[in-house]
């Protein structure tokens, strides 16, 4: 709870009531109770209450934007806790030991619902915006390498066996051109952000600093993507893709293109196996 904005509110609102021209004819009285009670169970900021109009709403347009209020508090309620948890997580003191390590690759497999094979290195980061949470689902033996930067706004599907090398970007959302956005806008006038969902196929390499930009969709499984490539369309799978923006340069060959099993017979237990047997 603010309590600089509750009291800023309370003190400033009877004036700025009397200033509105209402609707319906309503006292100021009543439009200063709204602001305060909007300010108590929502947190509504007094620019933001008179800013939308929410003086001149009628019965029926002040529930809906109430139930606007309830979705933005909850998304914010995420928001933040996802920003701690990446605070805290992402940070480097958890590469300084073994056991911390673990810590950390349990945490984020708990928080973003990865297979129990996935590992994660240090700086790496999901993030959601513009009021909106994608679908997030990830595979087993993953890697998110250091300094990865994940966009869940719009939904995203890493499957089995995808490689994330360092400062890898990957985007699922773009924007428009016309006007200004601000994050905290209780309706937005127009829909400046617009989700592109985008599904990895299994065993995808995606080599360091490359950008999975907006609108790709699909990258095809056993698909590699060389270092520093920029990503604008969707690639096809088993082939090679490298430039800005990224073309197919070359196609993967059969003895190289892997299934997700190999990943478990590749395993420290399997190679001894492997090795007793010869």
């Amino acid at each position: 709870m603010n309590i600089k904005n509750i009291t800023y509110t309370i003190l400033k609102g009877y004036k700025k009531a009397k200033s509105l021209k209402n609707k319906g004819g309503r006292s100021s009285f009543s439009v200063y109770r709204e602001m305060v009670s909007l300010c108590l169970k929502y947190n509504l900021y007094l620019s933001d209450y008179v800013g939308n109009g929410f003086h001149a709403f009628n019965d029926e347009e002040r529930k809906v934007a109430i139930d606007l209020l309830k979705e933005k508090r909850e998304y914010i309620k995420k928001r933040d806790e996802n920003w701690r948890f990446l605070i805290k997580y992402s940070d480097f003191k958890y590469q300084r030991s073994n056991k911390a390590k673990e810590k950390k690759r349990l945490a984020y497999i708990k928080q973003y619902h990865m297979g129990p094979h996935c590992k994660v290195q240090y700086g790496v980061m999901f993030i959601f915006d513009h009021r909106n949470i994608g679908k997030l689902n990830i595979g087993d033996n993953v890697l998110f390498a250091r300094n990865v930067d994940v966009d869940i706004t719009g939904d995203l599907t890493i499957s089995d066996g995808v490689k994330i090398s360092e400062g890898a970007k990957i985007l699922t959302h773009s924007h428009d051109f016309l006007g200004t956005y601000r994050e905290e806008d209780l309706i937005p006038f127009s829909n400046r952000a617009h989700n592109t969902p985008l599904f990895i196929g299994e065993n995808v390499l995606i080599g360091a600093h490359s950008i999975i930009m907006p609108n790709v969709k699909t990258i095809g499984e056993n698909a590699v993507i060389s270092a520093g490539s920029v990503v604008a369309h969707p690639v096809p799978a088993n082939t090679i893709v490298s430039g800005n923006p990224a073309v197919v340069v070359g196609k993967m060959p059969k003895r190289l293109r892997v299934s997700t099993q190999q990943f478990y017979d590749d395993s420290f237990a399997a190679q001894i196996r492997k090795r007793m047997k010869s």
